[in-house]
């Protein structure tokens, strides 16, 4: 019994430290990131069309607007002095494909789940977003990264543009959500899921 109990606090010390080596990385790495989320009206083929269509036309418009920002306070500047325009070409697309969905575009703090684009991990947690909400906006959501600015290069499929992240994360952050994850590190992902989710429902 005696060694049960030093086998299972030796493990919550380990868990806890791993827990808070993460928690630290994620506080770093969400402060210097900004989402985009588009959210579709519902799930029907035709609404989930719809938002790839939105998702295309703000992008384009704002391509230029935003592959500039050298920081991450440049970048959220930016962002809210072009909220409108955002706003304005998303309602704009809506009415050319014969819909009179409401549009709402916000920059806002919002939590969300662990999530992999192209080679990027980001571990789930509160980051600043521009959510464009079409509609109800019950759907499923479309998502990229605004800053650094991968929404505009193609970031799923192409090489990450080093310099964004050597400006705003330390190599050990850098490291953190783009090295492949070995099973250990997995593992430790895991581990920092649940205890986030466990004090987010406490």
């Amino acid at each position: 019994m005696k060694k049960l109990m030093i086998s299972f606090c030796f493990g919550l010390i380990i868990t806890f430290g791993i827990c808070t080596h993460f928690s630290v990385l994620e506080s770093t790495i969400s402060k210097n990131v900004i989402r985009l989320h588009i959210i579709a009206d519902d799930n029907s083929k035709d609404e989930q069309a719809l938002k790839l269509k939105v998702r295309d036309a703000v992008l384009l418009k704002t391509k230029d607007i935003f592959t500039n920002d050298v920081d991450i306070l440049s970048a959220k500047n930016n962002i809210k002095n072009n909220l409108g325009i955002i706003e304005k070409t998303a309602k704009e697309e809506i009415i050319k494909n014969g819909y009179n969905h409401d549009v709402n575009v916000t920059f806002e703090k919002s939590y969300f789940p662990t999530k992999v684009y192209g080679k990027v991990t980001l571990p789930l947690g509160t980051y600043d977003a521009v959510k464009v909400k079409i509609g109800k906006a019950k759907g499923n959501n479309w998502w990229c990264v605004m800053f650094p600015p991968l929404c505009f290069t193609n970031g799923a499929s192409a090489k990450l543009d080093d310099d964004y992240f050597k400006n705003n994360l330390s190599d050990n952050e850098i490291s953190f959500i783009t090295t492949k994850k070995s099973p250990q590190i997995k593992l430790e992902f895991k581990l920092y899921e649940l205890w986030q989710k466990l004090k987010k429902a406490s």
